[in-house]
């Protein structure tokens, strides 16, 4: 028999899959709404100007303190400064900020073909890169911190979130949607292709609006909501492990791109303010 703290234990998986938490999104909007005020009543013709000018350089700082996850995410001795997902959430939130300042400095370019355009079209491109990364990355398993699980972890937690769910049996309303979508019926769950992993997504989040639609007559009752809540982690989790190596396997080859690309970023960043600097250019 299961104990009671046994039941109630929370799953070291995260229930949701957050892309950001709402106070980033809350300071994204205030600067987007301030940035089309700037624009409305002090226009300016240059990006040379003090506004644009000043957020130029403010994006260029953000989108180099965005690189502080990767330091966290690498160096072993960093581990202890917080949950690794936190990071991650400040990592977007820095590259969607920096890449809307500089689009901004940016706004006066008339064409393409030049080290400024080069710039802001290498920064869209790092930005769409970095979206579809992210979504990448929704499918690899992780721990409520945020790390990395392999394999034999999500095994062992699918197992005791089994029997969490197994002790509450008779809520038949949970146990058959959850055990209905928890297999991925593929041959071969390593050669998935990036549209096998959009299908599974796509089929896990129909098995969880369906969870949510039987649950609906019971939502104020504690135990069926907190049970649910395990439902919907073991769900996730069991199309995390099925589809683990092809989106470890297209995780890695993304990065082969998205990497490099960040240093052209930062390289062509370095010499559009140099030519600015020694030649003057605008």
């Amino acid at each position: 028999m299961i104990s009671d703290s046994r039941v109630t234990a929370k799953p070291q998986t995260s229930d949701a899959d957050v892309v950001l938490p709402r106070v980033y999104y809350t300071i994204l909007i205030a600067e987007l709404f301030g940035l089309v005020l700037l624009q409305r009543y002090a226009p300016e013709a240059s990006g040379a100007d003090a506004n644009s000018y000043a957020l130029g350089w403010t994006g260029v700082a953000s989108m180099l303190v965005m690189h502080v996850y990767s330091l966290r995410r690498r160096v072993r001795a960093l581990r202890h400064l917080g949950a690794l997902r936190h990071w991650l959430h400040f990592h977007i939130f820095c590259g969607l900020q920096g890449a809307m300042f500089v689009t901004y400095h940016s706004w006066h370019t008339r064409h393409l073909r030049n080290l400024q355009g080069f710039n802001i079209v290498c920064v869209a491109v790092v930005v769409l890169s970095g979206f579809f990364g992210r979504y990448l990355f929704s499918f690899l398993p992780r721990s409520v911190e945020g790390e990395r699980l392999n394999g034999a972890d999500v095994d062992a937690e699918l197992a005791r979130l089994a029997e969490i769910i197994d002790a509450r049996a008779a809520h038949s309303e949970i146990t058959v949607p959850v055990l209905k979508f928890t297999a991925l019926d593929v041959a071969a769950p390593s050669a998935l292709s990036i549209f096998s992993l959009v299908r599974e997504h796509v089929r896990i989040s129909i098995a969880l609006f369906h969870l949510r639609q039987r649950l609906r007559t019971q939502a104020g009752d504690p135990a069926v909501a907190e049970l649910a809540r395990i439902a919907r982690a073991r769900l996730r989790l069991s199309s995390r492990r099925d589809t683990l190596a092809a989106a470890a396997r297209l995780f890695a080859r993304w990065t082969w791109f998205h990497r490099p690309l960040t240093f052209i970023l930062l390289g062509l960043t370095v010499l559009h303010i140099f030519a600015h600097y020694v030649y003057g250019a605008r």
